[in-house]
């Protein structure tokens, strides 16, 4: 899919791609100045060795990533072993990925009306509000594997979609969320056997990437997981920032701790939090995928099997996945900077005239973000307010883009969402 179409190439994509080249040239000259990226690149290089040395990830070290997201560490590696060039090499290696998902949103953005150009140029902005956290950290690559899926999903292929999930699941854990829209979508249309087929190849890519780990050391490899489960209230949360604006007012006592890697709250309310995030969570992903349920019942009432989903359906998707992973990021125990770059690849194809409210809203959001880490964190860590607030702010703007995203289409189109998309295809 990707090959026949890069032979499409023209003066718009070379221009394209020389605008995302230049955003991570300049990104990383930022991260390598002003953010902690040669621990960061050290660290990741010393993983890296020991693996091409012969040691073996859960088994002589811990590892709180799954398997595939030390893949991504391992491969700048085989090839460079200097920090500086490993870094280089690394970002080289995300920008690639970059790369790939401007194939894939413009192919996407085609199913749906959207032109190359203007879908090319909310990617842009999107990379832009995400920062140059998106060179240091490996968060671009389950976003591109999510757009992947669905790309793939959209035109019929679903046994791909299912495979890339599975890959995505093994890199970053969160793409999971998305398999019950497939499974939703396929029950409507009765595609029983493809559920099924899906279902299976899912297993065995999960086993065929875990079991050897499982096997060599359970403890070692199921500690990945329970690392994540272990881990307290990130102040950065959408709770840890309400509990830190409660501080700042004098309303509620509750202390900082630096432990899990991150900067995280200590009281027994944030313990409390931590403990029923999950619950949280999934109370409000079922509620999407109700919400799911209830659209496609409404936009397809004679199911039948296709080759592919409909431009409706497409945009339904992209709309119900997009609002997921913000309701995932917000509901979380965890809210790194990093995770705005999960939704870099999937807001380019929200459709309507939302795209621009919303782009708005995520701009104001990723730039408080940046304010803040790396360049004023001491000052939160410290709980100063003026940057306690803006936390409280930037975790707000993200609420109104989950918002934004979850407005049923009919009100940011000017007709029924199927004449427009048709009208916009031809």
């Amino acid at each position: 899919m990707a090959f026949s179409f890069l032979k499409k190439i023209n003066r718009k994509w070379i221009f394209w791609i020389t605008i995302d080249i230049l955003i991570f040239l300049v990104f990383s000259l930022i991260a390598w100045r002003y953010f902690p990226s040669q621990v960061q690149a050290e660290f990741k290089l010393e993983l890296s060795l020991k693996m091409l040395h012969g040691q073996l990830p859960y088994v002589n070290f811990g590892s709180e990533y799954p398997p595939l997201a030390l893949l991504s560490y391992l491969l700048p590696a085989l090839f460079f072993r200097s920090t500086i060039a490993y870094y280089v090499a690394f970002t080289v290696e995300m920008l690639l990925f970059d790369l790939f998902a401007m194939v894939l949103i413009t192919r996407v953005g085609a199913r749906l009306g959207i032109s190359s150009t203007r879908s090319l140029l909310f990617h842009a902005l999107a990379i832009i509000a995400a920062g140059p956290i998106i060179v240091t950290s490996f968060d671009i690559i389950p976003a591109v594997l999510v757009l992947a899926a669905l790309a793939f999903f959209v035109s019929g292929k679903s046994n791909i979609a299912w495979v890339l999930i599975g890959l995505g699941f093994l890199t970053k854990l969160y793409p999971i969320i998305v398999l019950p829209f497939f499974v939703l979508y396929q029950l409507r249309q009765k595609q029983y056997k493809q559920i099924a087929q899906g279902a299976a190849i899912l297993t065995v890519i999960i086993l065929a990437l875990s079991l050897p780990w499982f096997l060599l050391n359970t403890n070692g490899f199921l500690s990945t997981y329970g690392y994540h489960l272990e881990r307290g209230l990130h102040s950065e949360s959408t709770y840890g920032s309400v509990l830190l604006l409660g501080k700042v007012l004098g309303l509620v006592q509750v202390e900082g701790i630096y432990n899990f890697g991150s900067w995280n709250l200590n009281s027994p309310l944030a313990d409390q939090l931590a403990g029923v995030s999950f619950l949280i969570m999934a109370g409000l992903l079922g509620t999407i995928y109700l919400f799911y349920i209830r659209t496609i019942l409404r936009e397809t009432s004679n199911p039948v099997e296709s080759a592919g989903l409909k431009p409706t359906a497409t945009a339904t998707l992209i709309q119900y996945v997009s609002a997921a992973i913000l309701i995932f990021m917000l509901s979380a125990k965890v809210f790194s900077m990093q995770y705005l770059v999960w939704l870099c690849p999937l807001l380019p194809l929200i459709t309507g005239r939302r795209q621009v409210p919303l782009y708005a809203v995520f701009l104001m959001a990723g730039a408080i973000s940046q304010y803040i880490y790396p360049y004023n964190y001491i000052q939160f860590m410290y709980f100063v307010p003026s940057v306690v607030v803006m936390m409280f702010i930037r975790n707000i703007l993200i609420m109104i883009c989950a918002v934004l995203v979850l407005l049923p289409k009919e009100r940011w189109l000017n007709s029924k969402p199927e004449a427009h998309l048709k009208t916009s295809v031809g």
